[in-house]
């Protein structure tokens, strides 16, 4: 067998003597690639919570809480080291952004700010998560009519009654009184509100 033909057969990923070895270097390369691309769609297209827990289910097929903060972590300091300053900027104006809404037209309701704008690890593109827990979902509608903000109702999830959201204007303050509307706006804030049931949970506030 030629010195070729061995080093071949020694690189190949079914080779028992290198498995884990291999392994790890296709998670690690895999991961490094599906954090990549996270960023670039954070800077530059729209990053929802399910575009997270697809890169969860690619990177390790898990979704739990450790896996959760180690993309984040990793998906942060790429952000970081390619664009300073960046990822900053948009946790802080997002996080301004739900207190209005939990202050204003949410304040009927126990409200938590959840997911990458609460971790601190949002980008321009991240679309702000916040949990209502109400004992009709259909009055959150009602306050987000009375205030005259646009919404679109989409299927819910496991666990919640009603799933909305919200596009916002980036320059406009977000009071009741004031039209929002997507189509004049190039690029809305995107804010998803998940509704589930009161459950005796503690208010608590972004």
């Amino acid at each position: 067998m030629s010195s070729s033909r061995r080093k071949s057969n020694a690189e190949s990923p079914s080779d028992p003597r290198f498995p884990a070895a291999l392994r790890a270097r296709d998670r690690e390369t895999l991961a490094y690639e599906v954090v990549r691309e996270l960023v670039e769609e954070g800077l530059s297209g729209t990053l929802s919570p399910d575009d997270i827990r697809g890169a969860l289910r690619r990177i390790s097929g898990s979704s739990d809480a450790g896996a959760l903060s180690e993309l984040r972590r990793r998906t942060a300091a790429e952000a970081d080291l390619f664009y300073p300053g960046v990822r900053e900027r948009a946790s802080a104006e997002k996080r301004a952004l739900a207190r209005e809404l939990l202050d204003g037209v949410f304040a009927p309701f126990e409200g938590t700010l959840e997911g990458e704008v609460a971790a601190g690890a949002a980008l321009p593109g991240t679309v702000t998560e916040i949990v209502l827990r109400a004992d009709d979902a259909k009055s959150v509608e009602i306050a987000l009519l009375n205030a005259r903000i646009d919404f679109q109702a989409e299927a819910p999830r496991a666990g919640e009654t009603e799933r909305l959201m919200l596009a916002l204007e980036r320059s406009s303050p977000h009071r009741a009184g004031m039209r929002f509307d997507a189509r004049k706006a190039a690029r809305p804030e995107l804010v998803l509100v998940r509704i589930v049931d009161r459950g005796g949970a503690k208010k608590r506030r972004a």
